[in-house]
């Protein structure tokens, strides 16, 4: 099955390690923020597991901190 999803897929993944992840879902008031962790980047977005995930299809801001580096990504949720 995963080789029949990989086939499928639009570009190829980068698997992370231990890369954490903040987010602002973006529109929102109150609780509005949240964590998780980064499994895997492509090209077309990135694939976070958070305990408590932004509703779909909400526009988070997504700050990803790598090393010394701080990126920060207006993305929108897919699934």
């Amino acid at each position: 099955m995963t080789e029949r999803l990989d086939e499928r897929r639009r570009s190829a993944r980068l698997q992370a390690e231990q890369v954490f992840a903040a987010f602002t879902v973006q529109g929102l008031s109150g609780s509005n923020q949240g964590f998780g962790v980064v499994r895997n980047v492509s090209e077309n977005g990135v694939s976070l597991d958070t305990p408590q995930p932004p509703a779909v299809p909400s526009t988070v801001m997504l700050r990803i901190g790598i090393g010394e580096e701080l990126f920060e990504l207006s993305m929108q949720v897919r699934r």
